[in-house]
């Protein structure tokens, strides 16, 4: 009778990590299904307000399920169009009436860049599990890895030279960020 009431806890705890995991990836296959509706939304504001709980409900997801490839991709890509449709965008529009705004935009900008650069090569190591520590390595060991990646490598390689390509382009003062180019 002990050993049971000692044991039956940790049996539910495993339990419900199993079933939350299935919950989280049950529900990426739907957020991945249902992505089309923003992807399509004509009112770019009513887009640009409901993303923010779509990537923060994406990043809640995954911290049930962390290798889940289906929300790795759906955040490294949310958080970059996002990134690049909204916030770029605003900062850019209001660059010449409001400065100090704008380059706060762009500072923002630069982190969700990156932050969707951060879940891209999480992608991408599930397909090559040297990233992303081949990424902040070598350059010349990074273009060998490279070379030996199939085309299932492709939504990882792509989404995190989306992020890395926006944060320098927003980010053109940082010298750390430039010293990232030729990646």
């Amino acid at each position: 009778r002990t050993w049971i009431a000692r044991q039956l806890p940790l049996a539910l705890a495993a339990c419900s990590g199993t079933l939350n995991r299935f919950a989280a990836d049950s529900t990426a296959d739907v957020l991945a299904a249902g992505k089309p509706a923003i992807e399509r939304e004509p009112d770019l504001d009513l887009a640009g307000a409901a993303l923010p709980t779509q990537l923060k409900l994406a990043e809640s997801l995954l911290e049930v399920s962390p290798e889940n490839p289906v929300l790795l991709g759906l955040n490294a890509q949310a958080y970059s169009q996002y990134a690049y449709g909204f916030i770029e965008e605003e900062s850019e529009a209001i660059a010449d009436s409001d400065p100090e705004r704008a380059a706060s935009l762009k500072a923002r900008a630069r982190e969700l860049y990156l932050r969707g650069m951060k879940f891209g090569l999480r992608l991408l190591a599930l397909e090559d599990g040297r990233f992303p520590g081949a990424f902040y390595g070598d350059n010349d060991k990074l273009k060998a890895i490279l070379a030996e990646l199939d085309e299932d490598a492709v939504p990882g390689l792509f989404w995190s030279a989306f992020g890395l390509a926006g944060a320098i382009n927003v980010g053109r003062e940082q010298p750390w960020l430039i010293a990232w180019m030729p990646k």
